[in-house]
C-alpha cells in the first residue's frame, strides 16, 4: 500500500505523523473486520506506505471484503480531517511465495506486487482507494 501524495510540499511533519498513525490504525481495523489478526501479519513500513504479508493459512477469499472495508474507514477518516491529513491510498494484492532474509523479505511475488503498485493505471486512479490485483490473485 502506498499513500498518494504523501510527500506533497504542503504536508508538514505533523501532517505526516497524523497520516501514518491513521494509516496503521485503519489497516489494523480493516484487517480485523475481515478476520485477519494484524499481530499475526508481517508489516514493514515503507515511509509513505506499508508492505503487509499475511500467514499462508489465511484464505485469499478473506480479502474480497478488504477494499470495501478499507474504503469506508478512509472515507470516515477523511471526513474528519483537513486536506493535508486526508489519505488517498493505492493498494496492490497478490499472493505467492516469499522468504525472509537478513534485510526483510524477498521473492518474485513481492517484485510483482510492487510493480503492480507502481503501475500507471493505478497511478492514474483518482478515487480515495485505488486497488489492483494480479491476474493470479483474481483467478
Amino acid at each position: 500500500m502506498d499513500v498518494v501524495g504523501f510527500s506533497a510540499p504542503t504536508r508538514t511533519h505533523v501532517h505526516h505523523s497524523v497520516v501514518r498513525t491513521a494509516l496503521y490504525t485503519l489497516l489494523e481495523q480493516a484487517f480485523s473486520s475481515i478476520g485477519v489478526r494484524w499481530d499475526e501479519c508481517y508489516h514493514e513500513d515503507r515511509g509513505d506506505g506499508v508492505l503487509v504479508t499475511v500467514p499462508s493459512t489465511v484464505a485469499k477469499s478473506a480479502f474480497v471484503a478488504l477494499p470495501t472495508t478499507l474504503l469506508d474507514r478512509l472515507t470516515e477518516h477523511n471526513s474528519r480531517h483537513p486536506p493535508d491529513e486526508q489519505i488517498r491510498l493505492r493498494m496492490a494484492l497478490h499472493a505467492g511465495e516469499i522468504q525472509p532474509d537478513e534485510h526483510g523479505l524477498i521473492g518474485r511475488a513481492l517484485i510483482l506486487a510492487f510493480r503492480l503498485l507502481d503501475s500507471q493505471v493505478l497511478r492514474d486512479a483518482t478515487g480515495v482507494l485505488g486497488v489492483i490485483v494480479s491476474a493470479w490473485f483474481y483467478d
